[in-house]
């Protein structure tokens, strides 16, 4: 019988809660701490509306693509390592 920590799968791919925090709350920050500074620097030249649309795409976008990545590459070398 399987083990209710596996959940179907043979991978372990269970990151600790510190890990899981780290990966919500230090990319948000620094869009947040962006989006303040830049905004009253430049409110005057660009809406606020696509300045945080920016920042996004320069913060968010980078970090959960540098991610996604990373665990897939670790996915497959875990799984080279079975068979």
């Amino acid at each position: 019988m399987p083990n209710n920590n596996d959940r179907g799968s043979k991978y372990n791919t269970n990151l600790s809660m510190w890990k899981v925090l780290l990966l919500i709350f230090i990319p948000t920050s620094i869009l947040t701490l962006a989006y303040l500074v830049l905004g009253h620097l430049v409110q005057e030249i660009i809406p606020l509306y696509l300045l945080f649309f920016i920042l996004a795409m320069l913060v968010l976008f980078p970090v959960q693509l540098i991610v996604v990545l990373l665990t897939s590459k670790n996915y497959i070398d875990r799984s080279e390592k079975i068979h």
